[in-house]
């Protein structure tokens, strides 16, 4: 199996995760603030089957998705209107892509890094990470 085959095999699992995570806690339906939490799932999941990437989050709308082999791995763009899993080389997204959606403003290198973030920024906490 080809490597971004095997990230869009667990992106894919971590989408079910997402959407029953969400339906258990009462989110929405299109993921809107499961991703800090999803990504952390992902981010895990992908550490496992020793794929490095990294937790990003968007500057000024505090939305957060994973980048691995330059690629953007998003599980909850669907809140956008966007597919229920993105998956873009960083070089493809557009300017709307990179002002709103995937700008690449702060990331982490582990999910506790990304957590002691949110506790210091007092970041929703039905929103962090887990």
């Amino acid at each position: 199996m080809k490597r971004l085959d095997k990230i869009r095999c667990i992106a894919k699992d971590v989408r079910e995760w997402a959407e029953n995570y969400a339906f258990e806690n009462d989110f929405p339906d299109d993921l809107c603030g499961v991703c800090a939490i999803a990504s952390g799932e992902l981010w895990r999941r992908l550490a496992d089957a020793r794929i490095k990437s990294q937790i990003y989050r968007d500057y000024e709308h505090s939305h957060c998705f994973i980048v691995c082999d330059n690629h953007i791995v998003d599980v909850t763009a669907s809140q956008f209107g966007q597919e229920n899993i993105v998956i873009k080389h960083v070089n493809d997204r557009t300017d709307k892509e990179i002002n709103y959606y995937w700008n690449m403003a702060k990331f982490y290198n582990t999910v506790k890094d990304f957590k002691i973030y949110q506790t210091k920024v007092k970041w929703a906490k039905e929103q962090r990470a887990l």
